[in-house]
């Protein structure tokens, strides 16, 4: 039999992990939605795709470079957060040392937006797009594979402001079974947040709010459910209830439609009522996420910027108990400016206004951020920090090794010793024990991993699934 001929790979989205020198202990959950949405333009244009899930370094260098060549992909498409542009760069020079010209690399993700020069600083990459990709990197992709052009360089991405040009996300590419602790679908509904706090690097991509039609987000959440019987959705948005009328017509038609699903989201304190709290619950919200950031009211407005009093995060969290939904919270430590006692009532926040998990991190200057800005006046972190931790020179691994916000006068030690006695103030509780423990009594996947993160506070101070 005449062996059938295969068409080339055109393209392959390669995630890769922080770094490919350290295992991880990183347990997959979700696909990456960016991968997804770029693979279904693509493939509408007739180009051939594959995506391999690579996060949790299931596959080592070695055997990265050996799938890589027996996929054989023209391009090969990576997309990287500053926490692993380590491992982009470690794959993407592998590559170039063992393929050449054979494999051409691009590279998208936050970090590039933030950090264009990375294209001329390290040619292993041959270019990269900036931004929002969908638009920019399928014409690339068809000068390269339709038209034989070379490309090299930076390319600024188009922001698509109809988001219902987009295709449904290609899900029919994953490997469910890989996500061993999936739990969660992830969906977008809107793009783009008008805020601007100190520590986010959002607006170096793009600030600029935009929303689906309601039914295609309707649409999206039957069509997913297809895939895999998961009936929990995160959704991805910045703040999902900045347009309240918006997200309210989404949970109209989840109603209207009978969707037995439950789902959660982020959003700000100061943006919700009663009447939208009551539909989300009605819909099928579980859990909502609250960026409070700090107990110091003069931190969280006048430095941070969030604009966002006491009196909001209150009330916020009393609705979602009345409406039995779940408030989480996000809290940081290691702001410019910021004394002992402001951090100690960050410490002590949960404990006032009591959520149901809560995570406290110390504040990482991140290029695009404000932040960044100053820590770079300041010299907490310097012009070659990007470079010296691609190449491994701050050791393996981007939380043991990245430079964190330090006030004056405190150290890093200082906040490490906050961190870990806000989280046992607040988790060894016997109210709050009793408490978990009786919600999870019914499930016994909740209470394992109750006990489990336990084991992580004692031993680590911090709980996994807050990191």
């Amino acid at each position: 039999m005449k062996k059938k001929d295969l068409k080339k790979l055109d393209v392959l989205f390669f995630h890769c992990p922080v770094t490919f020198n350290k295992k991880t202990d990183l347990i997959l959950d979700h696909p990456l939605m960016g991968s997804l949405y770029l693979a279904a333009i693509l493939e509408k244009a007739g180009f051939t795709v594959e995506i391999f899930e690579n996060r949790d370094c299931f596959l080592n260098l070695y055997e990265s470079l050996k799938f890589i060549q027996k996929k054989k992909p023209r391009i090969l498409a990576l997309s990287s957060f500053t926490s692993n542009i380590r491992g982009n760069y470690q794959l993407a020079d592998a590559v170039k040392k063992n393929f050449g010209k054979e494999i051409i690399i691009a590279l998208g993700g936050p970090h590039i937006s933030s950090d264009p020069g990375i294209i001329k600083r390290f040619p292993v990459f041959d270019f990269g797009v900036t931004q929002e990709g969908e638009i920019t990197f399928p014409k690339l992709v068809k000068k390269i594979i339709n038209d034989g052009q070379k490309i090299k360089g930076v390319f600024k991405g188009e922001t698509p402001l109809n988001l219902d040009f987009f295709p449904m996300p290609s899900r029919h590419l994953v490997d469910w079974g890989r996500y061993k602790a999936f739990r969660t679908h992830n969906i977008m509904a809107s793009r783009g947040c008008p805020f601007h706090c100190v520590f986010c690097s959002i607006p170096s991509i793009d600030r600029k709010t935009r929303y689906r039609s309601p039914q295609l987000v309707v649409d999206e959440i039957e069509e997913t459910q297809k895939y895999i019987k998961g009936l929990y959705f995160t959704f991805l948005d910045d703040t999902l209830t900045l347009n309240k009328k918006f997200f309210a017509a989404v949970c109209d038609g989840i109603i209207k439609r009978g969707l037995k699903i439950k789902f959660e989201g982020h959003t700000r304190a100061n943006l919700l009522d009663e009447k939208l709290i009551k539909k989300m619950r009605k819909a099928g919200c579980d859990e909502i996420i609250f960026g409070v950031e700090s107990g110091s009211e003069r931190i969280r407005n006048e430095v941070i910027k969030k604009g966002i009093s006491d009196e909001d995060i209150m009330k916020a969290i009393n609705l979602c108990k009345k409406y039995k939904i779940k408030p989480d919270l996000y809290l940081m430590l290691g702001f410019p400016g910021e004394t002992e006692s402001e951090m100690m009532a960050t410490v002590n926040y949960p404990q006032k206004v009591r959520p149901n998990i809560f995570g406290l991190h110390i504040t990482v200057p991140l290029p695009g951020a404000d932040i960044w800005e100053k820590s770079l006046k300041e010299g907490i972190v310097n012009k070659d920090t990007i470079d010296q931790y691609i190449k491994g020179e701050l050791g393996e691994g981007f939380n043991e090794n990245w430079p964190v916000y330090v006030p004056q006068g405190m150290t890093v030690k200082k906040l490490e010793e906050l961190q870990n006695l806000a989280y046992k103030k607040y988790y060894f509780q016997p109210k709050y024990i009793l408490g978990r423990f009786l919600r999870d009594i019914s499930s016994l996947t909740d209470l394992k991993r109750d006990f489990r993160e336990a084991f992580n506070l004692v031993k680590m101070g911090h709980a996994s699934y807050l990191e």
